[in-house]
C-alpha cells in the first residue's frame, strides 16, 4: 500500500513546519512527515522552508543574518519556528519517518551534527539538493536518501544511484511515467512523489504503483487510498468526462471574479451576468471543437450544433440572482444526453469549489473521489426544494407539511442543480423540484442514479407517479428525489 507523507507536517489546516503541524500528522497517522531545514547566523538548525522570514513570519530578511534568539521572536497566530531538535523529540520513538529536505551543503552539514547526537537518528532519512545528499552519504555510511530525479539523465542517474547508494527515488508526482516506476523498481528502490493535492492524479498514482506520496493533503490521500481502485468508466464516454471536467474548473475559475454586469432577460426576477455569457460562450467553444457531431444546448444562447443523437446542455449558472448578489448557492451545470439519456454530468459548487461528477455505469465522484450510496435519515433531516422561479409551485404547502410531519426540516436554498445535487452526496435526505429541465437538472439526476438515489415524477398527484430510471429523463415533470421511505413520508407513491 502506498505511504502517505506528510508535506512540512499537516500544512492543510496547521502553519507548515511547525510543532502543531509535525503533532498534527503524527496524530493522523501518516509514514513519513517531510519537513524543510535552515541555518541561522550562530549556526542552529531550525524548520523553515524558505531562506527569509518574509513569506509567512513578517520578517524580510535572511536566515543567515538572523541570530536564533532573532528567530525565537517570531510568531504567527501564536505558532513559532522550531529548532530541528525539538521537531526529533516530538517524532522520536513513534516509528515514524522524519524525512529531512536540506538545500545545500553547508545546511546538511549542520543539520546532520544535529540528528545524529539525537536519539531520533534512526528515523531520520535525507532528501533535497544532490551535492548535499553527498554529503550526508559521507557522514553517515548507512543514512536513508531520497535521490531527486528532476533533471538528471539516465546515465546520470544509475551514475547517482551506484554512488549516492539511496532507497528511494524522489521525483516529482505531476511527470511521473509508468516507465519511470518501472526503472526505479527495476534499481531495487522506492518511488516517492511530490507534491500531490488533486484526488484524480493521487488515484492515478496509487494506481500506478507509487510506493509513497507527498501530500499537503493527507486526509485527502487517506481517503483516496482506502477508497481503492476506481469503477472504469466506459471507454467512449471517458474523453467526454475528461472534457466536461476541464470545462468544469474553467467555470469555477470564471465564477471567482463574481459578476460585474447583471442584466434582465424576460423581467425584473430573471437575470443574466456577464459570468452567464462568458462560461456559455467558451462550453459551446470547447464542444464544438472537441464534438462536431454533437448538438449543444445551453440556457442563454438556446440550441447550436447539427441534429444528433448526442446533445449537451448546460446551464452556466444556476442560481444567477444568487450568484448576482453574492450569495454562496449557485453551480454550473454541463450534462451529455445520448438518445435523451443523461450519460455524463458535472455540476460545480461555486460556494465550496467542489466539483461533482457522475458517468452513467460508472458512479458518482466529488473533486475525484467516489460516493458512497448515501443513507441520510428523515427525520431529523433537510428537505430541500426551488420556488417555480420566484413564485411558490402548486402543491408547495402540502410539501411543507408533510416534511413538519417527518420531523424534517424543508429549505429553499436558490438552485434546483445544486439542491437535487445534495441528496446523490447525503447532505440532504429528499428534493422536489416543481418542473425537470435537462439544462438545470440533467447533471444532478444523473449524480442522483448514480449514488443510487430513487427518483418520481409527480410527487404530490398519488397514482400519477412513475420512477425514473435513467433511460429517459422526467422533462417538464415535477420530481422527488431521495429514498423509498422519503418519498413515501412525503407523499409521494411507492409500488
Amino acid at each position: 500500500m502506498v505511504e502517505i507523507c506528510a508535506h512540512r507536517g499537516e500544512s492543510w489546516t496547521h502553519l507548515e513546519n511547525t510543532l502543531p503541524a509535525v503533532a498534527a500528522a503524527l496524530e493522523a497517522g501518516v509514514a513519513t512527515i517531510e519537513i524543510d531545514v535552515r541555518i541561522t547566523a550562530d549556526g542552529v538548525p531550525i524548520v523553515l522552508h524558505d531562506a527569509t522570514t518574509a513569506r509567512i513570519w513578517g520578517r524580510p530578511s535572511a536566515v543567515r543574518d538572523q541570530t536564533m534568539a532573532q528567530v525565537a521572536e517570531l510568531r504567527c497566530g501564536g505558532d513559532r519556528i522550531p529548532r530541528l531538535s525539538e521537531v526529533l523529540d516530538l517524532v522520536a520513538g513513534t516509528g515514524v519517518r522524519l524525512l529531512v529536505d536540506v538545500p545545500d551543503p553547508a545546511i546538511a552539514q549542520g543539520a546532520h551534527a544535529v540528528v545524529a547526537a539525537h536519539p531520533g537518528r534512526g528515523q531520520v532519512a535525507w532528501c533535497g539538493d544532490t551535492l548535499a545528499m553527498f554529503v550526508v552519504r559521507g557522514l553517515d555510511a548507512d543514512a536513508s536518501i531520497y535521490l531527486a530525479t528532476e533533471g538528471v539523465d539516465e546515465h546520470d542517474l544509475r551514475e547517482l544511484v551506484g554512488r549516492l547508494r539511496p532507497d528511494h527515488l524522489n521525483s516529482d508526482g505531476s511527470e511521473l511515467t509508468p516507465s519511470d516506476l518501472r526503472r526505479c523498481h527495476d534499481l531495487g528502490l522506492a518511488q516517492s512523489v511530490w507534491t500531490i493535492d488533486d484526488p484524480a492524479a493521487m488515484a492515478l498514482l496509487v494506481d500506478l504503483g507509487v510506493d509513497s506520496i507527498t501530500t499537503n493533503r493527507i486526509d485527502l490521500l487517506a481517503a483516496v487510498v482506502a477508497a481503492g481502485p476506481p469503477r472504469a468508466i466506459p471507454a467512449d464516454l471517458a474523453r467526454a468526462r475528461d472534457v466536461a471536467l476541464d470545462l468544469a474548473g474553467f467555470a469555477l475559475r470564471r465564477s471567482r471574479a463574481g459578476a460585474r454586469r447583471v442584466e434582465t432577460k424576460s423581467g425584473a426576477a430573471d437575470l443574466v451576468t456577464d459570468v452567464d455569457r462568458a462560461v456559455e460562450t467558451r462550453v459551446r467553444e470547447i464542444l464544438t471543437s472537441a464534438f462536431p457531431t454533437h448538438r449543444v444546448v445551453g440556457e442563454e444562447a438556446g440550441v447550436s450544433g447539427p441534429d444528433s443523437a448526442w446533445s449537451w446542455h448546460c446551464d452556466p449558472v444556476d442560481g444567477t440572482t444568487n450568484f448576482a448578489a453574492g450569495l454562496a448557492f449557485s453551480s454550473f451545470s454541463l450534462c451529455l444526453v445520448h438518445e435523451g439519456r443523461p450519460v455524463v454530468g458535472v455540476v460545480v459548487d461555486h460556494g465550496t469549489g467542489q466539483v461533482v461528477d457522475a458517468v452513467a455505469g460508472g458512479g458518482v465522484r466529488i473533486d475525484g473521489l467516489p460516493v458512497e450510496r448515501p443513507e441520510t435519515p428523515l427525520s431529523g433531516g433537510v428537505v430541500l426544494t426551488e420556488l417555480h422561479g420566484n413564485r411558490w409551485w402548486p402543491g408547495l404547502d402540502r410539501f411543507y407539511d408533510a416534511c413538519v410531519a417527518a420531523d424534517a426540516t424543508l429549505r429553499i436554498m436558490g438552485s434546483g442543480t445544486l439542491s437535487l445535487t445534495q441528496v446523490a452526496l447525503g447532505r440532504a435526505a429528499a428534493c422536489a423540484i416543481s418542473e425537470f429541465h435537462a439544462i438545470d437538472h440533467g447533471a444532478a439526476l444523473l449524480a442522483c442514479l448514480e449514488a443510487g438515489c430513487r427518483i418520481r415524477t409527480a410527487p404530490l398527484e398519488r397514482g400519477a407517479a412513475r420512477d425514473v430510471t435513467g433511460e429517459a429523463m422526467p422533462l417538464g415533470a415535477p420530481v422527488v428525489v431521495g429514498r423509498s421511505e422519503a418519498l413515501a413520508a412525503l407523499g409521494g407513491p411507492t409500488p
